[in-house]
């Protein structure tokens, strides 16, 4: 089998270097970058790259990257009509491409930003299957889908499948935490948390969890917005809310600190013990939702996510549910057998051991058997999809 991984020059590139050395298999990394002049040959192919997408998805992480910049509808326009001009010549490099190397599968990164989504366009062009690697959904782990990472993953969405299934005997690792960002400074000390709150951790406002993955949150200040709107709702004086802010993310949100007397940021308090001193957590989609359920916490999620199983979490699609699903997130409980099945699926069958940046022989194993189909994740795949 001919595998050709593609990358940036990065991190990932660096990654891809180690597998392409220790799988055995024929396997080659493409760096993007420098043009390809047989790209003028392939010309016909431009009218199947629907580029649509691609442009809007990556003009809303800019906005939320650059906001004042991209506050002009000037400059979005004029940005959007490079891209695609862009976009549609990398499109024709990589049909190119793939036409000469001719690969059984391509490899990629989320498959969701630049210049990846395009490589992607090209692949299904030419009927060449992708996978996609990412960031693991436990920690210590990595993914790799044929379908997609994230809520297009491949994960079974139905809790029967889970409920039907017996315990690898894997061991459900703990969440690990993001270290506090070597610029921030504590905001709260842990011992003055309200009470009785719910915990609101922020997400990466560009990443694709909230560009691609969020139907109806789009920032977090309308996170921010929605959820004080419906606790203040409730009427109930001693609920407060707790938010925190992603570590990875290089602006604090300051505005939103003194905006309303029931809303504290905590930036400084590990997110386990928010998550364990809550009344719930509600989230996006983040992999915060899956520490919750691991630690036994209660969880509505906002958008798209895997993990937002029917008996698992409470789900809010528009401002009227949230305010429902507040109401009755402490007399519901979730279904802890359902969870326990379906995290032990995760960690023990999904998903690829060891992080991406600490590879071990088990990892390189795993990622062959996997981009072979001879792991029991793809053989059971297979199997449904015959």
């Amino acid at each position: 089998m001919r595998i050709l991984f593609i990358s940036r020059n990065s991190s990932h590139a660096k990654y891809y270097r180690t597998l392409v050395s220790n799988l055995n298999l024929d396997a080659q990394l493409h760096v993007t970058g420098l043009p390809r002049w047989g790209a003028i040959k392939q010309l016909g192919q431009l009218s199947q790259f629907k580029h649509n997408e691609i442009l809007e998805n990556h003009l809303l992480r800019k906005k939320a990257r650059h906001p004042k910049l991209f506050a002009s509808n000037f400059v979005c326009n004029v940005f959007k009509a490079y891209l695609a001009v862009f976009e549609s010549l990398r499109f024709l490099k990589f049909i190119d491409l793939l036409k000469a190397e001719q690969p059984d599968k391509v490899v990629v990164w989320n498959g969701k930003k630049l210049p990846n989504q395009t490589v992607v366009s090209a692949a299904e062009c030419l009927s060449i299957p992708v996978m996609f690697f990412e960031n693991g959904l436990v920690p210590n782990t990595t993914c790799l889908d044929p379908k997609g990472v994230n809520y297009l993953s491949s994960l079974p969405r139905t809790p029967d499948f889970y409920m039907q299934r017996e315990l690898t005997g894997a061991s459900l690792a703990a969440i690990e935490q993001a270290k506090s960002h070597k610029n921030r400074v504590a905001d709260t000390p842990t011992e003055s948390l309200p009470e009785n709150y719910i915990f609101v951790p922020f997400q990466v406002p560009n990443d694709t969890q909230v560009v691609v993955h969020s139907p109806w949150i789009k920032s977090m200040e309308m996170l921010f917005e929605e959820v004080m709107k419906a606790v203040d709702a409730l009427q109930n004086p001693n609920l407060k809310v707790v938010f925190k802010e992603h570590p990875n993310w290089p602006h604090k949100f300051t505005q939103l600190h003194q905006a309303h007397p029931k809303a504290v940021f905590a930036n400084s308090v590990k997110a386990s013990d928010l998550i364990k001193n809550a009344q719930a957590t509600i989230t996006i989609n983040s992999t915060v939702g899956l520490e919750t359920l691991q630690l036994g916490g209660k969880l509505i999620t906002l958008g798209n996510a895997c993990y937002a199983l029917p008996e698992m979490v409470l789900s809010a699609s528009s401002p009227v549910e949230l305010k429902e699903q507040i109401e009755k997130i402490a007399a519901w409980q979730p279904n802890t057998v359902l969870i326990e099945r379906f995290l032990d699926y995760v960690n023990g069958v999904y998903a690829i051991p060891q992080a991406w940046r600490r590879v071990d022989q088990r990892h390189i194993e795993s990622v062959e058997k996997r981009l072979l189909e001879q792991d029991e994740f793809s053989v059971e795949l297979n199997h449904q999809t015959a």
